[in-house]
């Protein structure tokens, strides 16, 4: 845990600030940060978040982690805040289970992707929903563009029956609704 100790109460305030500001519900940042929304709740009230937690409140609230440490609007030259300060702030986190996209991404893997970003591209990675597959989490999935069509598939087909060949996007059965662009993947190595 990041421990601010010298003025934990200013924390809370910003980390509290930025959290009322976003357009989720507290229980919806904390399923994006992969967190309960007791976490949460914690966070606001004593202002000690993990690493993380915080890494990503800041891409989710376009603040840095400069300001929420310091409450200063504009972090040094070289800090960690400045280089996420240069990514859109409107990215949200999944955190992918299945192990239909090995060996890109493994289970548990967290990815952060772009809501804006929605218009397919050959090869890129989106997050995604298919309805009607009995399962209508949202996913990881890679784009593919055949033949004028736009279809997404599991880089390990094997791992998932409704995956085991390219889905299109326009299926009248199941059709496909891309959430987002994959930005960023990441993993915690034990």
């Amino acid at each position: 845990m990041l421990d601010i100790s010298t003025d934990n109460a200013a924390v809370a305030e910003r980390l509290k600030k930025a959290i009322a500001d976003l357009p989720y519900s507290k229980s919806e940042v904390a399923d994006r940060l992969g967190v309960s929304p007791q976490a949460v709740t914690g966070w606001e009230s004593t202002g000690r978040i993990g690493k993380k937690s915080l890494a990503g409140l800041a891409l989710m609230s376009g603040r840095s982690v400069h300001y929420f440490l310091t409450g200063e609007q504009e972090p040094p030259q070289g800090d960690w805040g400045a280089i996420l300060g240069r990514l859109p702030g409107n990215l949200a986190v999944i955190r992918e289970e299945s192990s239909t996209m090995l060996p890109r991404l493994n289970p548990g893997d967290s990815a952060l992707y772009d809501p804006e970003d929605r218009i397919p591209e050959d090869g890129r990675l989106f997050v995604v929903v298919a309805a009607g597959l009995g399962n209508e989490s949202p996913t990881v999935k890679r784009c593919v563009e055949l033949g004028g069509d736009t279809f997404f598939d599991a880089l390990n087909p094997a791992s998932d029956p409704a995956w085991s060949k390219p889905r299109k996007m326009e299926d009248s059965h199941h059709p496909i609704t891309i959430l987002g662009r994959v930005r960023w993947i990441g993993s915690w190595e034990g």
